[in-house]
């Protein structure tokens, strides 16, 4: 079990900096100084390696997600702390990685996307409505949309050849983006407190 998760984050690095289609089984296998057969004894293929590689990524990050959930309790400094750490993971990010995986394997983008309207949507939907409560957001907004317009935001920044974005840093994307949205969703008094959290404040140069 130790090998799989350590050929799995082998493979989490190098799918994120090449991109999941230029990355082989043997760049894989190579990375970490194993023969190729131990790596199919671990892996039928290179999808299954891909799937298991999204699982895993996407449970570290909900884990780490859940844990500034619990020990942040101001909506607005939330949405600031996940962005930091969507950057931290992800600040490498090749461009081509969501086109890989919706091209070459679907079943593994839609296990992306599955989640994306299953846990990472609460997620979302829980901030807007504590943001709510505490007057930091507008009060007419409607959750369901809104939550969805954020969730689709965010994901566009990881699919920044859609948007024709090869040339702009993954970082600077997600922050122009989530300034977009928080702008978008905050009261006068949400507005007032988003201007005091530095992460916000900070322009990254593109």
């Amino acid at each position: 079990m130790e090998l799989v998760k350590k050929i799995a984050h082998a493979a989490d690095t190098l799918f994120s900096r090449f991109g999941v289609r230029s990355v082989s089984m043997d760049d894989v296998a190579r990375e970490i100084s194993i023969s190729k057969k131990t790596l199919y004894k671990c892996f039928r293929d290179k999808n299954d390696l891909v799937r298991c590689t999204i699982e895993m990524h996407m449970q570290e990050v909900d884990t780490q997600i859940n844990r500034i959930l619990e020990t942040e309790q101001h909506p607005i400094r939330q949405i600031a702390l996940i962005g930091e750490l969507i950057v931290n993971t992800n600040g490498n990010l090749n461009p081509s990685l969501i086109y890989d995986l919706r091209k070459y394997h679907s079943d593994c983008y839609h296990l992306l996307m599955d989640h994306r309207d299953n846990q990472t949507l609460e997620s979302v939907k829980q901030n807007i409505q504590k943001g709510m409560a505490l007057g930091l957001y507008r009060p007419d907004l409607d959750l369901n949309l809104v939550s969805r317009f954020y969730v689709f935001l965010v994901l566009s920044a990881f699919d920044p050849m859609q948007m024709r974005l090869e040339n702009v840093r993954f970082d600077a994307v997600l922050k122009e983006l989530m300034r977009y949205h928080m702008h978008g969703i905050c009261s006068p008094l949400g507005l007032h407190e988003l201007e005091l959290i530095p992460w916000f404040q900070t322009k990254t140069e593109s």
